[in-house]
């Protein structure tokens, strides 16, 4: 009997093609790549992992488009087993005793004076590279000193100015008008407006950078594919490349760039939502066998 790779594949491809069924939707059934199975039909068997592997995915295609897997199955080279050996050398191989006398070895190196020399310049090192860190801590809590001085100085210039500004009104006033003026102001404490001014010094900077901090809004991707079930998904962009290939699953957002145009090839139509610029793409109108193949431009 002919075993040839070739004529099975070719049975393969012919009852896959005489039922009408896309290949891609055959892989999406048995959820394998799709270049499996095309080398599967093209008899290119170095391909794929092994004979085993081969055999196994022939006979789930008869098993999925239901014919008898008889004749293709025997049409297949059976697999080889690989006898075990065993070598008599590594049986023989002497134990490497890695014991006490490794560790004198390795005090006596250190012992050496090129082993005291290297050791103290791996101390020195480390000292350097912990200087930098004490150093910025040290710096911080000056930093925090001096804050505090110029602090309180500021808070003593602002409520001289109000307290100068008080002193004035009473002397421009007459005794009848200025004691009425000061039991009204007699609750305010003096501190009150040179608070108030530092409240609006911290606040205006905040206020000045919330419009900096606002996030510009993202950009849709040019094809964005939401799955409802499991459905095997290729695009391919202008250059041939392929930017996406693999079977997407429930709830699972993908989102493609590449080089326009985009051709794009969906297993199953009825699960899959598709998206371009941000815009729904019906594929109902495109579906050809519950396979939808279009183009994004």
């Amino acid at each position: 009997m002919d075993r040839s790779p070739v004529k099975a594949g070719a049975m393969l491809r012919e009852v896959r093609e005489a039922q009408g069924l896309h290949i891609a939707a055959l892989a999406v059934a048995l959820k394998v790549p799709v270049r499996k199975l095309e080398a599967l039909e093209a008899g290119r068997f170095e391909q794929l992992p092994d004979m085993v592997f081969a055999r196994s995915l022939a006979l789930s295609v008869c098993r999925t488009l239901k014919v008898d897997p008889t004749p293709i199955m025997a049409s297949l080279p059976e697999p080889h087993a690989t006898p075990f050996r065993t070598k008599e050398s590594d049986l023989n191989t002497a134990f490497k005793d890695s014991g006490p006398a490794s560790h004198r070895g390795v005090l006596t190196q250190i012992s050496t004076p090129l082993g005291l020399v290297v050791l103290f310049l791996v101390v020195a090192i480390a000292a350097i590279l912990a200087w930098p860190e004490a150093s910025v801590l040290e710096g911080d809590a000056v930093v925090a000193t001096e804050a505090s001085p110029q602090l309180a100085a500021t808070e003593q210039l602002s409520a001289e100015p109000a307290q100068t500004v008080a002193s004035d009104v009473d002397s421009s006033l007459s005794p009848s008008v200025a004691s009425p003026a000061v039991e009204l102001a007699t609750p305010l404490p003096a501190d009150r407006p040179a608070a108030s001014a530092s409240d609006s010094t911290v606040l205006l900077p905040n206020a000045l950078a919330a419009p900096q901090s606002v996030a510009a809004p993202a950009l849709p991707a040019v094809l964005e594919l939401s799955g409802r079930g499991e459905s095997w998904i290729e695009v391919t962009d202008a250059a041939g490349q392929p930017k996406l290939r693999k079977t997407i699953v429930e709830g699972e957002v993908i989102r493609v760039t590449g080089q326009l145009p985009l051709s794009v090839i969906v297993g199953r139509a009825d699960v899959v939502s598709v998206s371009v610029r941000g815009k729904p793409f019906d594929l109902t109108p495109l579906a050809r066998e519950n396979v939808a193949r279009f183009e994004v431009k």
